[in-house]
């Protein structure tokens, strides 16, 4: 952390040969890159910049993004840039801004280059997106992107958890801190003699540059309307697409399918809305089966 408290990259090991990396190293790069981006929207980002953040050279991270993202740092760099630019024209608070002021907080050089893009994107200006006409919808970065075996999309309402946090993880789960969480929340729920839960919803906060001891775990459940109980945490999700898998098997293993729609996310379009990930426990099918079963989403 810098002296003022906030989280600073943690530093990528240089590597020369993209071929020699795993699955897990690649999605470590790819995630590198793509926070980079998001955290430096409004610059003048050079594939250099990129590349250093990622630890890699310029023509193995070229690679290695186009082969797991499914489009070049270039192009998912401006897809990111005119989603974001998107949402500022769409926000009421932001209705003061100009569209060269729009363009150059999304990194943009001129307002020329932007309309000119955003307009073949969305198949509108910027403009009459102000006025009121709708966007075609947002395109999938790479036009051949297909959903991984077992991914689905699915729309959810908007929705409460409540729950208790837990903190840290190790091997990439939080298999010995989420008893307690979990444990702490129905007890609550007795407590509080709330009626027809079902199963258990996971929270993290989610974040490619926390160290593991960082990491936070709302261990809670799923209201569709809000309750308002003291003590607890509550976190609204908003109503939207998802992209969802399922995962079967042991709970120190659930990081695999997190990766693989982590991975799926980032080729379909990260949206720019503030929703999390989480997953929720299918306790039907874990008693049928006789294995923990849950849902894993991420928003689309």
């Amino acid at each position: 952390m810098d002296s003022q408290g906030a989280l600073k990259p943690l530093a990528a090991p240089m590597v020369q040969d993209g071929s020699t990396l795993t699955a897990v190293h690649r999605v470590g790069v790819v995630n590198r890159a793509a926070r980079y981006i998001a955290d430096n929207l409004g610059q003048a980002l050079e594939l250099e910049d990129i590349a250093r953040a990622a630890g890699m050279s310029k023509f193995h991270l070229h690679r290695v993004f186009e082969e797991n993202v499914g489009t070049t740092p270039g192009r998912y760099l401006t897809g990111v840039r005119l989603k974001a630019a998107l949402d500022l024209l769409s926000a009421p608070e932001a209705r003061t801004m100009s569209v060269l002021e729009v363009a150059l907080e999304v990194g943009f050089e001129d307002a020329s280059a932007f309309s000119r893009s955003f307009q073949r994107n969305y198949c509108l200006t910027p403009s009459a997106l102000r006025r009121g006409d709708r966007p075609s919808e947002f395109p999938r970065l790479a036009r051949s992107v297909m959903l991984d075996r077992g991914v689905t999309v699915v729309s959810l309402p908007e929705f409460w958890v409540y729950g208790y946090e837990v903190g840290g993880q190790e091997h990439r789960t939080f298999t010995k801190t989420a008893p307690d969480g979990f444990q702490l929340t129905w007890d609550s729920i007795r407590r509080h003699g709330i009626e027809g839960i079902r199963g258990e919803l996971a929270l993290p906060t989610y974040s490619w540059l926390l160290r593991d001891e960082a990491w936070r775990l709302l261990c809670g459940f799923r209201s569709s309307a809000r309750i308002g109980l003291s003590g607890m945490k509550e976190r609204v999700i908003r109503a939207g697409k998802w992209l969802r898998a399922r995962h079967i098997g042991p709970y120190a293993t659930r990081w695999q399918t997190w990766q693989r729609l982590q991975l799926q996310q980032l080729r379909w379009g990260r949206p720019q809305d503030g929703r999390e990930p989480f997953e929720e426990e299918v306790e039907s099918e874990s008693q049928r089966l006789g294995w923990p079963c849950c849902d894993v989403y991420f928003p689309c």
